[in-house]
């Protein structure tokens, strides 16, 4: 897991599929096997990052519960904890689940999507691609 967030993390891959999740919620975790599969099959040009909305400190209670999620589901796309970095996100969520998608310039592309639908972030990735044909 990493603690340090900038754009440049969006500048690697044409999309960034970000899924805000917290160790507390149990529809975050449950569809975190889903996602690391979809993860190994998605094109060149996207990628997957993790958002984890209630880790504050790597010497956290929740940052070893995270880590200990992160392994027991099987991911292995990048999970972040950015104290600072996501609160314009953050802030605004409705709740976790909520997956943003950012292009590489940094900013979000379409709705965010609220709850654990992973055929909703599938199609709206496939729909963006289709865009920039």
């Amino acid at each position: 897991m990493c603690t340090s967030v900038t754009n440049d993390i969006f500048s690697q891959a044409d999309l960034t599929v970000v899924n805000f999740w917290g160790t507390f919620c149990n529809p975050c975790i449950n569809e975190m096997p889903e996602l690391a599969k979809w993860n190994e099959e998605m094109p060149d040009n996207v990628q997957m990052l993790g958002a984890i909305v209630d880790v504050e400190t790597v010497d956290s209670d929740e940052y070893a519960l995270a880590q200990q999620i992160v392994e027991k589901t099987g991911v292995t796309y990048e999970n972040v904890i950015a104290p600072g970095a996501f609160d314009q996100f953050i802030n605004k969520l409705a709740g976790v689940p909520t997956t943003v998608f950012i292009d590489k310039n940094g900013k979000v592309v379409g709705e965010a999507v609220v709850g654990a639908k992973v055929e909703e972030y599938k199609q709206h990735v496939e729909d963006y691609l289709n865009e920039q044909k």
